[in-house]
């Protein structure tokens, strides 16, 4: 798959509602620190399109299309159910395929930033290493938040499918698999 991150969140849990403004408005700082203080060009979805960080809108941004520095788009929702019939607790599992391109450094350092302000409704992993892959990202929220060092050195990675299915869509949470395929009892 290559050089990936993944997240799983609870985007109609209270935390995450709670925390939502302050993740969007962190996200446009990091932004905004990546590509003045490290000439990252940091684009939307499409090149001719600026990043989308927006409370009502959702966060969505890639690296710099242009000049094809990019893979995926980082995209997180803004808080809301994930269908009508589904707990709010309901989880929603994502990745986004970086390939260590200079974006890398945005997006691992939103992820923190989330991870940090929702502990209870995000979770976050990486086939990357936390402390020589994640460090750059560590060192900049660090710089830009003030984020307790002693935090920011345990490792936050985990199993971000840990408690989800796979379906025939990928993974989801079990309640909204109408046919699981794993794991099987």
């Amino acid at each position: 798959m290559g050089y990936t991150h993944t997240f799983r969140i609870q985007p109609g849990s209270p935390e995450y509602a709670d925390a939502w403004p302050h993740l969007v408005s962190d996200t446009a700082r990091i932004i905004s620190a990546v590509t003045e203080s490290h000439g990252i060009v940091i684009t939307g979805p499409s090149a001719a399109a600026p990043p989308r960080i927006d409370v009502a809108k959702g966060i969505c941004f890639n690296g710099d299309i242009a000049n094809n520095l990019h893979l995926d788009t980082l995209t997180i929702n803004p808080p809301g159910r994930v269908h009508s019939q589904t707990p709010d607790d309901c989880a929603v599992w994502r990745f986004v395929k970086t390939e260590q391109l200079p974006y890398d450094l945005a997006v691992t350092a939103a992820l923190l930033r989330m991870r940090q302000l929702m502990p209870n409704a995000c979770a976050i992993g990486s086939n990357g290493t936390w402390h020589q892959d994640w460090a750059p990202a560590r060192t900049l929220n660090w710089r830009i938040f003030g984020t307790d060092r002693a935090e920011l050195a345990q490792d936050l990675l985990v199993d971000t499918t840990e408690g989800m299915a796979i379906t025939l869509q990928g993974w989801v949470d079990p309640r909204l698999a109408s046919t699981q395929i794993l794991p099987q009892p």
